[in-house]
């Protein structure tokens, strides 16, 4: 693996009455979402790390690092974090359905991660596969009125297919990057229901993602980094940017395997959201 220390650019800091003077100067809606909400909101996180021989999957180790960081870094953010491993399908959608039936009235936002095996658009559980879309489906408006108008964020740790990125080759040792893939395979207004989410994979369609047995996979430990250094500062967006920017650059596949060694990665994301988005402490 192939890291820079440094992150270019200044910190970009937002003080609470910045971010209120800008929605005060907006004159249709605010530009800032309403972050002062009792609550934070709900972090979820779903890491598969068994499969059933069935699914012809194998077994994703070295999660060990996302997990403990992806607790640190939000609860720190001031989510309340909850875990949940290797899930059945039929566990997913329970899943799924008992968060779009919680009352979210005193959560700022909502975040869910998950981290699997997958293939363009389906995830896979224990005994077999689920498709992406199910997660936003769930969490429209029209499902879960508690989270209309409010930010839902989900992180996607899943290839989406079997190609990979060459970049630029260089010499390497023996290494233990291996990929997250298939290998077998009161006035009142309305928004549209698409509105507020913010989607962000690990690669771009059709290409693997990648992930260290020892240090955990490469777009998870971005995100913690760039959160815990940004997540009090700075917007969302412009974090995500920054995580792209961190897996393009610092991370390289090794790998004793010449089909798997020297490959790189491209994290996207996709936003419907309305407004920026800060992770101001609480009071």
């Amino acid at each position: 693996m192939v890291t820079d220390s440094n992150i270019p650019n200044g910190d970009i800091s937002h003080s609470l009455q910045q971010l209120q003077k800008l929605n005060i100067r907006s004159t249709v809606q605010p530009v800032v979402y309403k972050m002062d909400y009792p609550c934070r909101g709900k972090a979820v996180i779903v890491n598969q790390t068994r499969f059933d021989p069935m699914t012809g999957m194998s077994n994703r180790e070295g999660t060990d690092p996302d997990i403990e960081g992806l607790d640190r870094v939000f609860s720190n953010l001031g989510f309340r974090t909850e875990a949940h491993s290797d899930l059945t399908i039929d566990e997913f959608r329970k899943l799924l359905k008992e968060l779009s039936i919680e009352d979210f009235s005193n959560d700022d936002c909502l975040l869910f991660i998950a981290m699997s095996h997958g293939e363009e658009g389906v995830l896979y559980c224990r005994d077999g596969t689920v498709a992406v879309d199910e997660l936003v489906c769930r969490l429209k408006g029209i499902m879960c009125p508690t989270l209309v108008g409010k930010p839902k964020l989900f992180f996607i740790q899943a290839c989406r297919g079997t190609q990979m990125d060459h970049g630029v080759r260089v010499p390497a040792g023996e290494g233990d990057d291996e990929p997250d893939a298939a290998l077998g395979q009161k006035m009142f207004y309305t928004i549209p229901v698409e509105a507020d989410f913010l989607m962000a994979f690990s690669s771009t369609p059709g290409y693997y993602s990648w992930r260290s047995i020892r240090e955990g996979s490469w777009f998870i430990q971005a995100i913690i980094t760039i959160f815990e250094k940004y997540g009090t500062c700075m917007d969302v967006n412009q974090m995500m940017t920054r995580v792209n920017r961190a897996v393009a650059y610092r991370y390289e596949s090794i790998s004793g395997d010449e089909r798997y060694n020297g490959r790189k990665q491209m994290p996207c994301f996709v936003s419907t959201l309305t407004k920026e988005l800060y992770f101001i402490p609480k009071k």
